[in-house]
Parts: structure tokens; sequence; C-alpha cells
């Protein structure tokens, strides 16, 4: 588990070390994911990047008609099984 990786780096590396390793891991899923690579971890999911159209919105401070742009959003792609099972 990672969080097991996490324990044993803390114990055997300097506190700096372990942080910027954990920086370098999130800054290289962050930079597929918006390279629109899907980011896959056994037993856990993945992330990826989902677009979402151009519609139109009201601003909410006075009511008036607006159009939010397309964009892409990263989403969670939780495990199936994970899914199934917390369904029950």
């Amino acid at each position: 588990m990672f969080t097991d990786f996490i324990a044993v780096a803390l114990r055997t590396l300097e506190i700096p070390v372990v942080d910027s390793v954990i920086d370098d891991f999130l800054s290289e899923i962050k930079q597929a994911v918006i390279n629109g690579d899907k980011v896959t971890f056994a037993n856990f999911g993945g992330f990826a990047l989902r677009q979402r159209a151009a519609r139109p919105g009201r601003d909410p401070r006075n009511g008036d008609p607006i159009s939010i742009p397309a964009r892409s959003i990263p989403y969670l792609l939780p495990l199936l099984r994970r899914l199934q099972t917390s369904r029950r």
C-alpha cells in the first residue's frame, strides 16, 4: 500500500527527501492526466479527463444568463470491484 511506502520512507529517509519524492510522484500523475493519458493503480482505480461541453448558465449574483465555456475536468475512475462491494 502507498501508506506503507510512506511509513517506511519516513523511517529511513529525511522528511524533505520524502516530501520531494511525493511531490514529484503527484506531479507526474497530474502531467499524465493533463496530456490525456489514463493513470491507473491496481486495487484502487485511476484518473482521466472528461470533456464538458459549453452550456448556458445563470450568474448566481444577479440571475443574468451567461455562457459557461467547454473545458476538461479530471475525474476518478474507481475500481469496479470496489464500487460493487460498496453498493451492497
